[in-house]
């Protein structure tokens, strides 16, 4: 069950999710599963506290009918986890920059493309 629960597809099966799984589909980072970016990736217990904290919350969130599709948004938690998981891809790049800005500051379409440009359009109204 965890190998299946880890999958983009298994993420993408609630209909909450389905806009973020199919821009992460035409992304640059198609290769990288969710939970690469998602979940803390420091060492296994963090992960799995955090994997049945989100998951958990991403259950209710689904069935309580509680959240729209577009209230989707990254926690402080999220982007400090992001931020950690960008660095531990691209260690080598980010060595040479001065870390004052996150990395969804430039580059906020990498892992849902669509998403991006749709947040973008959005801030326009």
């Amino acid at each position: 069950m965890i190998g299946l629960t880890e999958t983009p597809e298994f993420c993408g099966l609630c209909h909450s999710m389905k806009p973020q799984h199919a821009a992460w589909e035409h992304s640059a980072h198609r290769q990288a599963r969710c939970i690469d970016c998602h979940l803390p990736n420091d060492n296994a217990a963090n992960h799995y506290l955090w994997k049945t904290i989100d998951g958990n919350k991403d259950v209710f969130y689904e069935f309580s009918g509680l959240r729209e599709h577009d209230e989707i948004a990254l926690s402080a938690h999220g982007h400090r986890v992001l931020q950690a998981n960008c660095i531990r891809c691209h260690e080598g790049l980010t060595a040479e920059m001065d870390g004052k800005r996150a990395c969804i500051d430039c580059h906020r379409t990498v892992g849902h493309k669509r998403q991006g440009t749709l947040n973008v359009r959005e801030d326009k109204k």
